[in-house]
């Protein structure tokens, strides 16, 4: 038998037929669709990611903004901060400085007020110790651990003298007080109580002195004695002048200088010899003559009594200054004025 011939080459298979199927196609079909699906599900998840990183993307950079605004606002704070630094630097210099006058003013004031040797006592408002002398010891017991404490707390070596009410009627008509005292030793003192008044002119306590004056009433009483029988300064005082210090000065009621205590012709820069006789009110500065005189005409009419006085005596060269303090009228037998007594304090040579 003769062999079959070969299938046609155009002739499609039976696979082949099979992918030209209907199902073959849907399937092809289907799967288009879900690539298609696909594709546009990541395109869309694409421009939502697209869409998020432009969002980012202007979210950083409005960061980055606030950031470089943040930054110059802290450039600037720093510039500031560097200002007030130099300016705290300056006010703290000025505040040093001004801390250092204040205690070298502190430590003049203490240097003073001891130098004075006066007693002195300083209260506040309430009448608590505020600042005191050593001086002050010797009247209150007083110690440093002592300061805020009310002074009506304090026995005092006065005879009849209430501090604490002092303080009060100072403290309630503002005006200066002043009395005579003794203290259970004897001692006399001349108490003046004046209201403690700052820079701004405000009452901010009071301050109480306590003037010693025991060698003046003493030689006054002396005077006085003196001339009761019918004698002199010169001759009660004579033998003395040397160990009298203080500058006392002793006038007939004219005012002519009838004794010189050593002290006084030390402060004069003359001997007694030259001084006796001559006007007292020349010895004086200018501006404080009349004021001596006016003073010795009332001791004059009152016949007696005491002036507290700050008078410039006119000193001699190289002997520092001295202050008149004080005028005490010196009664005779009869009561008439026979004298007055000068006292002075002497300044430190300068």
């Amino acid at each position: 038998p003769e062999p079959s011939p070969p299938p046609a080459t155009g002739a499609p298979s039976a696979a082949g037929r099979q992918l030209d199927g209907p199902e073959s196609r849907a399937r092809l079909e289907r799967s288009f669709h879900e690539t298609r699906e696909s594709l546009q599900t990541t395109i869309e998840e694409l421009e939502t990611s697209s869409e998020e990183l432009r969002s980012t993307s202007e979210e950083l950079q409005s960061t980055n903004e606030e950031l470089q605004s943040s930054n110059e606002e802290l450039e600037t704070s720093k510039e500031e901060l560097q200002s007030l630094n130099e300016e705290a630097i300056t006010v703290n210099a000025e505040l040093q400085a001004r801390i250092d006058e204040l205690s070298a003013a502190s430590d003049d004031l203490k240097n003073l007020l001891d130098s004075t040797e006066i007693a002195t006592l300083f209260l506040d408002t309430a009448l608590c110790v505020r600042r005191f002398t050593p001086r002050a010891t010797e009247i209150l017991p007083l110690a440093t651990g002592d300061v805020g404490r009310p002074v009506s707390h304090f026995t005092t070596s006065l005879i009849e003298v209430d501090l604490a009410a002092l303080g009060e009627k100072t403290l309630l008509d503002l005006g200066v007080q002043e009395l005579a005292a003794r203290d259970k030793g004897g001692r006399a003192y001349r108490i003046r109580v004046r209201p403690y008044r700052t820079s701004q002119n405000v009452i901010d306590g009071v301050v109480i002195t306590f003037e010693d004056q025991t060698l003046l009433t003493e030689t006054a009483a002396r005077l006085e004695a003196a001339f009761a029988r019918g004698g002199s300064a010169g001759a009660l005082l004579g033998r003395e002048a040397e160990e009298l210090v203080t500058g006392l000065f002793v006038t007939d009621p004219r005012g002519a200088l009838t004794f010189v205590s050593a002290g006084g012709a030390s402060a004069l820069g003359a001997s007694a010899a030259q001084a006796l006789g001559r006007p007292w009110a020349s010895f004086l500065e200018p501006q404080d003559q009349a004021s001596a005189q006016a003073a010795q005409a009332a001791l004059r009419s009152s016949a007696g009594g005491q002036r507290e006085l700050s008078l410039r005596l006119q000193t001699g060269p190289g002997q520092g200054s001295a202050l008149v303090r004080s005028a005490l009228g010196l009664q005779s037998r009869s009561g008439a004025l026979a004298g007055i007594l000068w006292v002075t304090q002497a300044r430190a040579p300068s």
